[in-house]
């Protein structure tokens, strides 16, 4: 991630936009040597500010989705070993 002075940023701001917009590449905006905000391309804000749903909404929608799926030990055919394991002692 490239870093920037706000000092050197608005001398450069164009090309600074142009360089987020085209690489989507994100600029640290730097006040003193310590970053104070980012630059980044309106898709990329877009993506990162879009509501997510909450995991009881995916839980839910996963329901809907898989509803009349039949689940059995014919789903983790091949997936899982059947061997009995190792003995462990507690």
């Amino acid at each position: 991630m490239e870093s920037v002075s706000i000092t050197e940023a608005k001398n450069t701001l164009t090309q600074l936009i142009h360089k987020v917009e085209d690489s989507h590449e994100v600029i640290e905006l730097t006040r003193h040597g310590k970053t104070s905000a980012v630059l980044l391309s309106y898709d990329d804000y877009k993506k990162l500010s879009e509501r997510r749903s909450s995991l009881v909404e995916m839980v839910s929608e996963l329901n809907e989705a898989y509803c009349d799926v039949e689940v059995g030990d014919h789903v983790f055919d091949g997936v899982r070993s059947r061997d009995p394991g190792r003995d462990v002692e507690f």
